[in-house]
């Protein structure tokens, strides 16, 4: 989806930098207590395998994570851990913006409610602009 928004998507038109990423472990989403699970690939996709067992995680294609190309490998590429209905602002341990100014804007929105959760600026985290 980010590729979608950075090439330019009709639904969207707000661009990369005002998306963010909440960052949390799979142990901390599990410690929740709610029903969770991961997929292999896009969860959307009827040929997805569901699990809801960590002894399944070795089904992720992790070697397809840190790949700078892989539009041969998009499905998995998307693997998902989902976590039923409801995902606690307690249990997310960081966010990542892609540029400086949309991390001083956040930092003013949850500085004024006392939040103090971790942030970092991650551009690697992004599409490259594109013409």
């Amino acid at each position: 989806m980010l590729y979608r928004i950075c090439r330019g998507h009709e639904d969207y038109a707000g661009g990369q930098d005002s998306i963010i990423h909440l960052v949390s472990r799979v142990s901390t989403a599990i410690s929740l207590g709610r029903p969770w699970a991961f997929t292999d690939r896009h969860a959307e996709l009827a040929h997805a395998l569901h699990f809801d067992e960590l002894q399944h995680l070795a089904e992720v294609p992790w070697a397809v994570m840190n790949l700078a190309y892989w539009q041969e490998h998009g499905e998995e590429r998307q693997a998902e851990f989902l976590v039923h209905e409801f995902f606690p602002w307690t249990a997310v341990l960081g966010i990542a913006v892609r540029t400086a100014g949309t991390e001083t804007t956040l930092r003013q929105i949850l500085g004024s409610q006392g939040d103090k959760t971790a942030m970092a600026i991650r551009p690697d985290w992004y599409y490259q602009d594109y013409p």
